[in-house]
């Protein structure tokens, strides 16, 4: 529906961005660490403009990676963690293999 937005529940230690996510918000909810992996462009081809967030809900720390190849706000094979329980990020591709990500963030893309 128009302006309704699916939440998927991430259990797993690991996630690679797959088609389904497109477009929605996905929490973390473990006491585990999490890592969120942007996959390269021949792995998933997402379109230019793809929007996935990602919501630490869980007390085990969300990290965002970035597959071998992938740009993540200009740093190649980049990652960050969110910065905290309850914090969250945009991910928006902007280029083939480019990424961008905004929001609550531990530190800079390393």
């Amino acid at each position: 529906r128009p302006n309704i937005v699916m939440l998927r529940t991430l259990t797993a230690s690991s996630h690679t961005l797959e088609a389904i996510d497109l477009g929605s918000i996905l929490e973390t909810t473990g006491s585990s660490a999490v890592t969120v992996t942007i996959p390269d462009e021949t792995t998933m081809p997402f379109e230019i403009g793809t929007l996935i967030n990602v919501t630490q809900v869980g007390a085990g720390v969300a990290t965002i990676a970035a597959a071998a190849g992938v740009s993540l706000n200009g740093t190649l094979g980049g990652s960050v963690a969110l910065s905290g329980q309850w914090s969250g990020v945009a991910l928006t591709k902007r280029g083939a293999d480019a990424w961008i990500i905004q929001g609550a963030l531990a530190g800079a893309v390393a």
